[in-house]
């Protein structure tokens, strides 16, 4: 039987969904830094050509914490954290590595790293993800540079011992394929044509990822999603709805109107300021923290919204009929959409929103 509940309502049951029964009390969060190797080992392949230095910049949604894993016996959330600032421990491993190998004379190459971040699943095995997105250009006299290679792609490492203290050598990894693709492909890149840019182009193209209202506006407009790209831009175009709620646990939109059967694909809702992604039928709770959306689960507790406190204070009375019910454990959300991971026990548990096409990644 169906069972129609007002929007408030909803709210109260879905906006603890995924945490603990006791989600008031203060996370604390372990730490757990990324090193790169003590001793990195890199060489040019043979022939490459000749090569005087490498620069790294960065415009990753996050250059402190680099993800999120699970340690001790209960599972406690633990971040990722670099070593050193972000550019700077990548830039004094590419330098250890190739600094013999740099030539006075020879070409000048930029890596821009636009994304990393890593996750960790344990279950036979224990299984580490970087996902990894670089770009590649040749500087030329004129200080342009011309595109000459990228990467985006997730690295995945299976290992029957702890995969966390390889995290730097996977990093050092996909910098090093970053760099043989570049060589192999040099001479074809002063041969063609493409168009040099500037600098402050591939910087300005970099932070696009970053200038979404999503993310630069302060207030965030109530209403639904239909799209992922009303998210972006902060525009959710409906406005009327509601809400059905089947199972104690299915939720399903309608147009606010008195034939319920005319049902609403919707990307999400915005209640008050809480954004919640609607998924498999419930509404998961996220949060901006940063240039990213977080679940609400790995977002620090200072910046959450969506506790019961927060619950009570804004929809009243109405909170306590269904908090015992979305309290209850739940499984993870996965990451679905690496598409070289066929076997879903290997895919890894989803912490954020990809910005790229709005689906759950890590």
């Amino acid at each position: 039987m169906k069972i129609i509940l007002s929007i408030a309502f909803v709210f109260v049951f879905v906006s603890i969904y995924g945490q603990s029964k006791n989600a008031i009390t203060p996370v604390v969060f372990k730490e757990k830094i990324i090193k790169m190797p003590k001793y990195p080992i890199g060489d040019f392949p043979k022939k490459s050509p000749a090569i005087s230095g490498i620069k790294v910049i960065q415009f990753v949604k996050d250059s402190v914490k680099l993800g999120y894993v699970f340690k001790g016996p209960d599972n406690q959330i633990a971040n990722l954290i670099s070593a050193k600032p972000l550019s700077q421990l990548i830039q004094d491993d590419i330098d250890k590595m190739y600094n013999d190998n740099y030539k006075k004379n020879g070409d000048e190459l930029l890596f821009v790293l636009k994304d990393l971040r890593i996750a960790e699943r344990t279950s036979f095995f224990e299984y580490s993800y970087l996902r990894f997105n670089g770009e590649a250009y040749l500087k030329n006299a004129e200080d342009k540079y011309s595109f000459i290679t990228s990467i985006d792609s997730v690295f995945i490492t299976q290992s029957s011992g702890d995969v966390t203290a390889w995290h730097g050598v996977e990093i050092e990894n996909a910098f090093k394929l970053l760099l043989k693709q570049s060589l192999g492909q040099i001479v074809e890149t002063k041969k063609g044509n493409h168009q040099p840019v500037s600098l402050k182009h591939i910087e300005d193209s970099s932070m696009h990822n970053f200038n979404f209202p999503i993310i630069t506006q302060e207030i965030l407009i109530d209403g639904a999603y239909a799209d992922f790209n009303e998210f972006l831009q902060n525009k959710p175009s409906i406005s009327e709805f509601e809400t059905i709620v089947q199972n104690k646990s299915q939720i399903y939109f309608t147009k606010k109107n008195k034939n319920k059967t005319d049902t609403l694909n919707v990307w999400g809702v915005c209640k008050a300021g809480q954004i919640f992604k609607y998924y498999n039928s419930k509404l998961i709770a996220i949060e901006k923290e940063g240039n990213s959306f977080l679940i609400a689960d790995y977002a620090q507790k200072a910046n959450k919204r969506n506790s019961q406190i927060f619950v009570g204070s804004v929809l009243g009375g109405l909170a306590g009929a269904l908090i015992a019910t979305s309290n209850k454990n739940t499984a993870p959300i996965l990451t679905m959409n690496i598409s070289h991971i066929s076997n879903k026990q290997k895919q890894p548990e989803a912490t954020l929103i990809d910005m790229k096409n709005g689906e759950f990644s890590f």
